[in-house]
């Protein structure tokens, strides 16, 4: 279809006077956020943006990494390094939270409003890590997002546990003193998030924490939660499609409260407790048939309050056509 000219140079004009360059540079980021007004595009450079406080989102913006493959790393001491309250989009971000002060909700990403999406970003806990390279460490032996985390090996030592090299990769974050643990992306009951081809590992807590919210995560890596479930999901509704869940000290996924939970095609492996537990009697549950578990602690799918025969009752094939998706 043919376009006027005039308008095709007006709208293009339009959306470079919405781009803002963010350099890296302590709290430039902070500042442009405060700064920007709604539909805007913040472009974040490469390398390490520090704030002196939270970053709060109040109207509807993107925030946009590097295309180039180098890393625009967001760091911050407290207990939440950004807060969503309106429509957002991240994405090819590193956000690590550094400290460990307590505070509520203690995580990483806190969507408290409006639809959140995150695509292709990396979350952690840098907790009492005393350098930036310790604190995204857990990153280094971790493929792309949702695929096999394979251990490494060399001609003169076999493969160890992936799980072990972590752990000690990130002993430094883990501060027994700490009285709340730090979430990766906390969903809050006013918020619809979409999570795709992300990584959220070796958070000192959750990696992703749904309180009454909604969540939809396909083809990402949730691995390596030192407490607590990867997932845990405390009322509200979530969609896990064709993700990697693996090594938490503790369950895979775990659910309280009537959860509405559908699950399809994921890896939930290597987790210390149970693959999954379904804490509560209400709710509905759609465990597909394609789902991979193992070698988890206890039980694949282990849901107390049900005798263990009619556990298989919620093994079901999957949906066809997927049904996955946030409500409107």
């Amino acid at each position: 279809m043919a376009t006027n000219r005039t308008w095709r140079q007006a709208a293009l004009e339009n959306y470079k006077r919405r781009c803002v360059r963010v350099p890296a540079k302590d709290d430039a980021l902070l500042d442009a956020v405060e700064a920007a007004g709604p539909g805007v595009t913040l472009n974040i450079d490469p390398g390490v943006h520090r704030l002196s406080r939270e970053v709060a989102i109040t109207v509807p913006i993107k925030l946009i990494g590097p295309k180039d493959g180098r890393e625009a790393a967001v760091l911050y001491g407290e207990h939440v390094v950004l807060r969503t309250r309106a429509e957002a989009w991240l994405e090819g971000l590193t956000f690590c939270r550094m400290g460990t002060s307590p505070g509520y909700p203690n995580a990483v990403v806190f969507a408290e409003a409006g639809r959140l999406k995150v695509e292709g970003c990396r979350i952690t806990c840098g907790g009492a890590a005393s350098s930036i390279d310790d604190a995204l460490r857990t990153f280094q032996a971790l493929p792309s997002p949702g695929q096999p985390i394979v251990p490494e090996q060399s001609a003169d030592q076999p493969a160890t546990n992936l799980a072990d090299t972590l752990s000690a990769n990130i002993s430094l974050q883990d501060d027994p003193t700490q009285d709340r643990p730090q979430s990766g992306l906390w969903i809050g009951a006013a918020s619809q998030v979409s999570l795709r081809s992300s990584i959220i590992a070796g958070t000192m807590g959750p990696g992703v924490k749904v309180y009454r919210g909604e969540l939809e995560a396909v083809s990402n890596t949730i691995a390596f939660s030192l407490r607590g479930a990867n997932v845990v999901a405390n009322g509200g509704r979530m969609v896990l499609c064709d993700n990697r869940i693996q090594g938490a000290t503790g369950d895979g996924i775990s659910s309280w409260n009537n959860t509405h939970m559908t699950i399809e095609g994921n890896h939930i492996c290597d987790n210390s407790g149970s693959g999954i537990t379904i804490n509560s009697t209400g709710g509905t549950v759609h465990i597909s048939e394609d789902n991979e578990f193992r070698d988890n602690g206890t039980a694949d799918i282990h849901r107390p309050s049900t005798p263990r025969p009619q556990m298989a009752q919620l093994l079901r094939p999957r949906h066809q056509p997927s049904q996955v998706g946030l409500s409107d």
